[in-house]
């Protein structure tokens, strides 16, 4: 399970368990399904805390345009970011996050909190709601099945969109109720041993009977092809801000132009190398079968 409550999608799609006859079946959030009953259990980010506490404190000053942003594929895949969004962010100023740089939570933590925005092209990923607990606006350019997943969900989520793009304009230009979301956290997390024994109940209590095992798998199964089109995890290694955030700019254009150029030069480099060496093997070859 992802350090969030949210199944990773291996656990989706991938593990798949087909139920038997009395069998019972729960979700960790409602974004897994909102058909079945869910037991939210809260992660406390204790490393978090710290840069929470901060952007509490002082309240992020809204912007339109010229924004830095942070891009995290996760187990996504990196794309290109819609256009109007593009031309509001530098790309300049912005980072791209993997599952392996940061290598460290504290250094993590520091660059999001110095982002205005963060586009997140993995839609069940934590790193979505760690960002809207430091007031930092999410956009994930990723539909969702069951869209109607987010009024119900245990935790407040209004600083986070999936793939609406005039409802996260709206949000940088007007942010969202951040405290709301610090308070839903908060009472997340008073509420997880509660949760847990509601969570017990359900699986050893005696309640309303399930629903039918055949019911309950030909649900899952009529996602599958949703779930197939995501196409995660990704097996991707390497990603560039480039990919999703095109040269807009004339300096981003002399960097690409600079950039295009050292890599081939390098690349023509090494093969006239390759070359003379080759020539110069020869050349030594012919004077030892021809010497003075």
């Amino acid at each position: 399970m992802a350090p969030n409550g949210l199944f990773s999608g291996e656990e989706i799609w991938a593990n798949r368990i087909w139920l038997e006859p009395g069998e019972k079946q729960a979700v960790y959030s409602p974004q897994i399904s909102t058909q079945f009953p869910a037991f939210y259990l809260q992660t406390h980010f204790a490393d978090l805390e710290p840069w929470i506490e901060v952007a509490r404190q002082q309240p992020r000053r809204r912007r339109s345009h010229q924004l830095q942003a942070s891009l995290y594929p996760g187990k996504g895949h990196l794309k290109r970011a819609p256009q109007d969004l593009r031309f509001r962010i530098r790309r300049s100023r912005s980072n791209l996050i993997t599952r392996f740089r940061p290598t460290t939570k504290s250094a993590l933590y520091q660059e999001l909190a110095s982002s205005d925005l963060l586009i997140c092209y993995d839609p069940i990923s934590s790193l979505a709601y760690e960002a809207s607990l430091l007031g930092i606006p999410v956009f994930i350019p990723v539909s969702w099945d069951e869209a109607n997943f987010k009024p119900s969900f245990p935790v407040r989520l209004d600083g986070i969109v999936w793939n609406d793009l005039p409802a996260f304009l709206d949000i940088l230009e007007y942010g969202f109720d951040h405290q709301a979301v610090l308070d839903s956290y908060r009472t997340a997390l008073a509420s997880n041993t509660q949760t847990l024994v509601h969570l017990l109940h359900f699986a050893f209590g005696d309640g309303a009977p399930p629903p039918a095992a055949d019911q309950i798998n030909a649900y899952w199964d009529a996602r599958q092809s949703f779930f197939t089109s995501l196409q995660l995890p990704s097996t991707a290694t390497e990603w560039s801000l480039k990919e999703a955030l095109p040269a807009t700019t004339p300096s981003d254009f002399l960097h690409d132009l600079l950039e295009f150029c050292r890599e081939h030069l390098l690349s023509l480099y090494h093969r006239l190398s390759r070359r003379c060496r080759s020539i110069a093997r020869r050349l030594r070859f012919l004077r030892r079968l021809y010497p003075r």
